[in-house]
């Protein structure tokens, strides 16, 4: 979902491009809350100049540093990768109605970071979780050769 471009600036450290997507995200929600502040409107969301610009900030992860990252910003960068990427997914693939679009929806939502694509379900079970087998599932998400494997968390927080 942040592949509308190739990122063409220098690049600012990772923490700093992920607060800065978390803290647009959040006032785009905001503009966009209808219905007494029971419902935001996903569709006005996708049309707006505002979420356009969102997109093109996310298109900044393709290129981030992760490696500087200390093992608790590690966790904090990518718990909020996925919370940002989740609700992206929601506004342009609208929220799953079933089972099948869930596990769909989980698999195929994806941001390229540091030049490797990480879905939801990798986020989820490949990094947070420590590289576990999710649920219906026979294998953990990445092999001992995946690059991405390195970021997986070394210890699992239960709250995660």
């Amino acid at each position: 979902l942040n592949a509308l471009c190739d990122w063409p600036c220098s690049v600012r450290p990772a923490t700093t491009v992920i607060c800065e997507l978390r803290q647009t995200l959040l006032d785009i929600e905001a503009k966009f809350i209808t219905n007494e502040g029971r419902e935001v409107n996903y569709d006005a969301i996708a049309a707006s100049e505002e979420f356009f610009q969102y997109q093109f900030i996310a298109c900044e992860l393709q290129r981030v540093d992760l490696q500087e990252l200390s093992d608790n910003e590690l966790l904090c960068f990518f718990v909020n990768i996925y919370n940002t990427l989740t609700i992206h997914a929601t506004i342009v693939h609208s929220p799953p109605s079933n089972a099948l679009e869930r596990s769909s929806f989980f698999s195929k939502s994806s941001y390229i970071i540091s030049g490797h694509t990480f879905s939801l379900n990798d986020i989820e079970h490949g990094v947070l979780r420590g590289n576990s087998t999710a649920p219906g599932s026979i294998s953990a998400p990445f092999s001992s050769s995946d690059p991405r494997s390195a970021f997986a968390v070394s210890i699992v927080d239960p709250r995660v």
